[in-house]
């Protein structure tokens, strides 16, 4: 997640912005959104007490909070920017970041960093969609 903040900058910086450059970003937002998520899914499926509740909210973070991404991607790929939005990758990295480094100390703090990731990806997901829609219609 770090990393992919800083590698559009430094493309932009150093001058060597592509077009596919773009297409393999959004790709590996995808993908950076994922396996993160995933490895907590398999988590509660094997190697904990298979909390229902977690399991949930993992799969519903899995919906959320790429859909933020792909909201932005589907946005730009229009020609319009879309970079509104309360929750966006680094709060997302930082709340699974601080959830996890909790989570052996404090009961349930991954699953509340989780929900966290879903209520405000859903909620970001929305300021988008609003967003975009209020600037298609006047193009």
């Amino acid at each position: 997640g770090f990393f992919d903040m800083l590698d559009g900058a430094l493309a932009r910086r150093t001058n060597q912005v592509t077009r596919f450059g773009a297409v393999l970003d959004s790709v590996l937002d995808r993908v950076s959104d994922a396996v993160p998520l995933l490895g907590i899914l398999v988590f509660y499926l094997f190697f904990s007490d298979r909390s229902t509740v977690g399991i949930l909210v993992v799969c519903l973070a899995l919906i959320g909070s790429p859909l933020v991404s792909y909201i932005r991607a589907r946005a730009e790929a229009l020609g319009l920017e879309c970079q509104v939005g309360l929750f966006t990758r680094p709060e997302r990295v930082i709340v699974l970041v601080v959830g996890l480094w909790l989570s052996p100390f404090v009961n349930y703090a991954l699953i509340i960093a989780l929900a966290v990731i879903v209520v405000f990806s859903f909620v970001t997901a929305g300021q988008r969609l609003i967003y975009v829609r209020q600037q298609t219609k006047t193009k």
